[in-house]
């Protein structure tokens, strides 16, 4: 098979278009503010901001890559959501667009009640296969 020069023969995957929510946006400033001024580590409250932004950067290229909610109960359904360092992501995939709409910090209880329900289900339709 004749891929032709260079890249020509590959076909790539356009980009989807990235949009951060007003929630996600204030979220993520609420968790610099702490880190920064709480916890007295700007250079911290950098790096981990742009360890997020660089996991979100990545949708672009692989929307799907994220884990997709199972539960239909939830305000979240139909979402997925991936990992950057402590912190859960969620998303949603609309058409041409990924819409970031909020971050929880993996050590707090909400997100914690949100892992366990979302594996709980898992686990219970595997069962039932």
């Amino acid at each position: 098979m004749d891929l032709g020069k260079g890249d020509e023969g590959i076909r790539q995957q356009p980009q989807v278009q990235l949009i951060y929510t007003p929630r996600f946006r204030s979220r993520i400033a609420r968790i610099h503010g702490y880190i920064s001024e709480v916890l007295n580590s700007p250079k911290a409250a950098d790096s981990i901001i742009d360890s997020i932004l660089s996991a979100c950067e990545l949708l672009k290229q692989e929307p799907y890559m994220g884990i997709m909610i199972r539960s239909a109960k939830r305000p979240y359904a139909g979402m997925r959501y991936i990992v950057s360092g402590m912190y859960l992501i969620l998303y949603k995939i609309d058409h041409d667009k990924v819409m970031v709409s909020s971050i929880f910090d993996t050590r707090t209880e909400e997100a914690a009640r949100f892992l366990d329900r979302d594996i709980r289900e898992a686990s219970s339709e595997k069962d039932s296969d």
